[in-house]
């Protein structure tokens, strides 16, 4: 069966689409949007929250696949924004709650700092 070709509309579609859900992103955590959903060198990743560099992410497929090499790019971009931020994925996969992945570590920091798990 031969490929749809990717069509103006259809891409025009995408793009708002990301942009709506990284705005949402951006009000739900008190943080901003990158410029230019941070194609900009400058300005790396979706989203800066709360000490948190995010990779906004979208599919209509049943499944999303997250590679070392992703997980690897946003660590990075993460790690080399002033002033130092904790890297973080939000994926929305159509039809299920949308999931936020983040290293155990930076959780378990974050539980600390907000005093729950201590006896």
């Amino acid at each position: 069966m031969a490929s749809i070709p990717d069509v103006p509309w259809k891409r025009a579609q995408n793009q708002q689409r990301a942009r709506r859900s990284e705005d949402q992103a951006a009000k739900q955590e008190g943080g901003r949007r990158q410029p230019a959903s941070g194609s900009r060198w400058f300005a790396k990743g979706d989203v800066r929250a709360n000490g948190f560099l995010l990779d906004d992410k979208y599919t209509d497929d049943a499944s999303f696949s997250l590679t070392a090499k992703d997980w690897r790019k946003i660590t990075a971009e993460a790690l080399q924004t002033p002033p130092g931020l904790l890297p973080s994925m939000r994926i929305s996969i159509k039809g299920a709650p949308k999931l936020r992945v983040f290293r155990e570590e930076d959780a378990l920091y974050l539980l600390a700092k907000a005093g729950i798990g201590e006896d």
